[in-house]
């Protein structure tokens, strides 16, 4: 397994005497707390409109999150293209392994 340093990445420190820092420190911490209610939910989910609907929801607030994160570290919109460029791929990635996983779960139960 390979590990990296986090060291040095820029973490931003929260001046909490700065109004607007920490409006946008609350800001952030009642999305995350809303991400966690919404795939908490959706894990209970039971009818599929139900899922769709939680799964859009957890879309917008997964952007919220991402706008005020670019926000905080002062994103060019050319360095905003290129972090949603590399989500994309992740994400994707991450379908096909899943998929994959999936074929190899139903071949074993065969």
């Amino acid at each position: 397994m390979h590990y990296t340093s986090v060291s040095n990445l820029p973490i931003h420190i929260i001046n909490f005497s700065d109004p607007s820092e920490k409006a946008r420190h609350d800001r952030m911490v009642e999305l995350v707390e809303q991400m966690l209610s919404l795939h908490q939910k959706l894990a209970e989910a039971k009818a599929d409109h139900e899922e769709t609907s939680l799964k859009r929801q957890i879309d917008a607030t997964d952007s919220q999150i991402d706008r005020l994160s670019y926000d905080l570290y002062q994103l060019t919109e050319e360095e905003i293209g290129i972090v949603e460029n590399e989500q994309q791929f992740f994400r994707n990635e991450t379908k096909i392994s899943y998929r994959l996983l999936a074929v190899e779960n139903n071949k074993e139960k065969a």
